[in-house]
């Protein structure tokens, strides 16, 4: 992969990084139930470390003289203003996840760069570990009910009454 095609990556991690459902929910003041407050706290950190991720791409991109480019928000967060935050934290937990399975589909194409694939390569190992809060925090780490009860063993056929 040339610079330009490097910094094109870049520039991709960066807008989805920059526009992410995490960046959005700093801006959207969501209503969050005082039963939910530690988890917007934790959310509150995850959102100031992909802040931080955000700068380090920037740093990655300006150091191979691109420029960065992180576009807008999307579309979908136009009416995310003033919601739950547990609906949230399930949107969140869907749109990182998607982020994530990104990144490490496409990864490898900065394998010609070093200290960008050990950078990025970093920044997804943070991204699993959001995604995994996320995922708890919305009960997405538990097995659906379907799921759950075609795990569970059979139970044997009861008896017909009367024979």
């Amino acid at each position: 992969m040339n610079r330009e095609a490097r910094i094109t990556y870049l520039n991709r991690v960066l807008a989805a990084t920059s526009n992410s459902l995490l960046q959005y929910i700093s801006v959207a003041t969501p209503y969050v139930p005082p039963e939910c407050e530690d988890q917007m706290e934790e959310v509150t950190r995850l959102i100031d470390e992909e802040a931080q991720q955000v700068a380090r791409i920037v740093d990655l991109i300006e150091e191979r003289d691109g420029v960065p480019s992180a576009g807008i928000f999307p579309f979908w967060n136009v009416d995310l203003n003033y919601l739950d935050f547990r609906f949230l934290a399930r949107f969140a937990a869907q749109k990182q996840g998607e982020i994530v399975d990104g990144l490490e589909r496409d990864l490898d194409n900065l394998r010609g760069d070093p200290d960008a694939f050990t950078a990025v390569g970093e920044i997804l190992k943070e991204k699993r570990a959001h995604l995994d809060v996320l995922r708890s925090f919305a009960g997405m780490d538990q097995p659906e009910p379907e799921a759950a009860a075609e795990e569970a063993p059979a139970e044997a056929p009861a008896e017909p009454a009367g024979e």
